[in-house]
């Protein structure tokens, strides 16, 4: 058996890369600050039922946070972090 797994061909890896275009980039932007604004004002249950993970995230990584962690914890760090914004 040992000589069968080593008799194997090689697995090849391709790696795909994806740009996007300059018109989807602004759209992003604009999703992204309407976000933004929109969470400075929200509570915790708000947040909770309108923002996936995927845009918690993005919102963490936009300000620099960790974005690992259960959605309870990202919700309690972007809030924490809104706290401290002195905007």
């Amino acid at each position: 058996a040992a000589a069968a797994a080593s008799a194997r061909a090689p697995v090849a890896v391709a790696t795909v890369t994806v740009e996007e275009e300059p018109a989807q980039q602004g759209e992003l932007e604009a999703s992204v600050s309407v976000a933004a604004a929109e969470i400075e004002t929200a509570s915790f249950q708000e947040l909770d039922e309108d923002y996936t993970v995927k845009e918690l995230r993005e919102e963490l990584r936009r300000r620099d946070l960790p974005v690992a962690g259960s959605k309870a914890e990202l919700i309690e760090r972007l809030l924490h972090a809104e706290a401290e914004s002195p905007e």
